[in-house]
């Protein structure tokens, strides 16, 4: 394997997002809509999703800029963590991942999330408060969501996949 600090492509994605007034709460934006006219196209919520994440409720948030950075190789929960610096660095919100997915409501728009098979990857606090990787990715029709029950030091994200964080390229979280 390689270096946490060769672990993702060299261009850096930055996004920023803005500020947000209501509350996000998971159960009511996160629907299954695959119309033309929906908010944001989303074709299927699994299981696991929805019994970890769909209780959510965040408070609004400040405006954040949000990194995208590429896996080079394939990697775990664990080594994407180190590479980044810590679980604390890693958290992530529904509504920045939400209003990346506005930018590109049909799931076919190009982007900052990949819509190409690959999986978008966020490290969000689950309804529970503990931190989870959760799986963005586009089917057929439109947006799917997966997540995991715990960090996992063993499967690996598939190279390609793109990682979301708030953590700065600027910033040296390499030892």
């Amino acid at each position: 394997m390689i270096s946490e600090s060769e672990l993702f492509i060299k261009e850096v994605e930055r996004l920023i997002v803005p500020a947000t007034t209501l509350k996000f709460v998971a159960k009511e934006k996160i629907v299954v809509n695959k119309r033309y006219n929906a908010e944001v196209k989303i074709a299927h919520i699994e299981q696991n999703f929805r019994r970890l994440h769909l209780g959510k409720i965040e408070e609004p948030t400040s405006e954040k800029i949000i990194y995208g950075r590429t896996l080079r190789e394939a990697a775990p929960d664990g080594f994407i963590i180190k590479a980044l610096g810590g679980k604390e660095n890693l958290k992530t919100h529904f509504s920045t991942m939400f209003a990346l997915m506005e930018k590109q409501r049909n799931a076919q728009d190009t982007g900052s999330l990949l819509v190409n098979g690959f999986c978008n990857i966020f490290y969000i606090s689950g309804a529970s408060g503990i931190l989870l990787p959760v799986s963005l990715y586009v089917e057929s029709r439109g947006w799917t969501f997966d997540s995991f029950d715990q960090i996992d030091e063993t499967e690996k994200w598939n190279e390609g996949c793109r990682v979301f964080s708030y953590v700065s390229p600027d910033v040296e979280v390499f030892n």
